[in-house]
């Protein structure tokens, strides 16, 4: 079931230079074969400016002056640097495998689809995903496209064989600073193209846990 629209917001930060500079101030951690680094959870490195960054972000979806929400939000500042993006040029099956690791299935590219950035996934867990672009230099081939299945073959009984889910992109949001991107949790997505012109710089958030006195925004409108 889906809950949250597909959308994005210019401008978002008040103060986007500060942001970017704070986050180039921390410390970043490889995280294994993922592409690129993370900051740790900011919840425990500074919880004001989480919640803050919760809080706005949650104002899209709720009137936080009437409504009662509670939410379980991690965000991290996620770093690509510019050397290190040609060792991700290329889909290949491990990498797919790896962003579908709580997943039965992995996904196959129409023709013309993705050749490099992210894996098309699904992010494990979540009610919804998004990102903050922080890069000045705009480079509008690197933004994050939304996907679709278009179709979905069963495996052949007793083999290793998978479910395999074809996609097809639906929407492409480039790559703006002080630009977020809002999906839903059962949107697949992945990014668009590396930054060649500087290192990727985004505020990346996961939104795992929302408990709230009133529907979310895309039960809302069905109602």
């Amino acid at each position: 079931m889906s809950h949250f629209p597909s959308f994005c917001v210019d401008n978002f930060y008040k103060n986007p230079d500060s942001v970017r500079e704070y986050a180039l101030s921390l410390e970043f951690n490889n995280i294994g074969k993922c592409q690129g680094r993370r900051t740790n959870n900011l919840e425990e490195i500074n919880p004001e400016f989480h919640h803050n960054f919760c809080r706005k972000l949650l104002s899209f979806f709720y009137d936080l002056e009437k409504n009662q929400v509670k939410y379980d939000i991690k965000s991290y500042f996620h770093i690509n640097y510019k050397t290190e993006n040609e060792r991700f040029n290329d889909l290949t099956e491990d990498s797919v495998i790896l962003a579908h690791k709580y997943k039965e299935y992995r996904c196959q590219y129409e023709a013309g689809g993705p050749s490099a950035g992210t894996p098309v996934h699904l992010d494990d867990n979540s009610f919804a995903s998004g990102v903050v672009y922080l890069n000045p230099l705009e480079e509008l081939h690197a933004g994050s496209a939304i996907y679709r299945v278009v179709e979905k073959t069963e495996p052949v009984y007793n083999t290793n064989d998978r479910y395999r889910e074809h996609v097809k992109m639906t929407a492409n949001f480039k790559q703006i600073y002080n630009r977020l991107v809002v999906f839903d949790g059962q949107a697949y997505h992945g990014r668009t193209g590396d930054n060649t012109q500087s290192e990727r710089l985004t505020h990346v958030f996961f939104i795992n846990g929302l408990w709230a006195n009133t529907p979310t925004p895309l039960n809302r409108f069905k109602v």
